[in-house]
């Protein structure tokens, strides 16, 4: 089995990418959790004489570092067309729903939560700032919070908060 790095003709390589940390944390959870992989199968592609990976680059990459020597798969059909590998790879990462961020808070215990895997916030110290009061700003009833969001989270925190009336100013950080 091997990674997808565009060999199909017709599906471009992984769009996907994994910081180190959640990297560690995807191994971590396959480690304590390995009934999971038969429920959320690697999707897979005949190639040549191999399977090429369309769903599950990451853990597959995890198992590997893991030592695992074998994964559950679903074997695609030879004649799926090269348009439909790619629908099925983008949509397998697609997040359709939104995490209710209040009953994560108060019906869900956080140290779980974040063993589990699950970031909620960052925890990382260098994002971590000073949030400073915009002397400009008029003064009404509103309150002004700042939240620090990876980049792939970005466009559904935003949903998130503007389906709530929130109005949002994105100011990315250089790095």
């Amino acid at each position: 089995m091997a990674l997808n790095v565009g060999q199909v003709q017709g599906l471009p390589r992984n769009p996907r990418f994994i910081r180190d940390e959640r990297f560690e944390a995807l191994k971590k959870s396959i480690a304590s959790s390995q009934d999971i992989l038969q429920l959320r199968p690697l999707i897979v592609f005949p190639y040549k004489s191999s399977f090429v990976v369309v769903c599950g680059n990451m853990r597959l990459r995890a198992m590997q570092e893991l030592g695992f020597d074998s994964a559950p798969v679903l074997v695609l059909p030879e004649e799926i067309t090269g348009s439909k590998l790619r629908e099925i790879a983008i949509k397998d990462n697609l997040s359709f729903g939104s995490d209710d961020f209040e009953a994560l808070a108060n019906e869900w215990d956080m140290d779980e939560l974040n063993a589990w895997g699950f970031e909620m916030f960052s925890s990382d110290e260098e994002e971590k700032e000073e949030v400073k009061e915009d002397d400009s700003a008029e003064v009404s009833d509103e309150t002004k919070i700042s939240v620090s969001v990876r980049n792939e989270d970005l466009d559904e925190v935003l949903s998130y908060l503007i389906d709530r009336g929130c109005q949002c100013v994105v100011k990315k950080k250089k790095r």
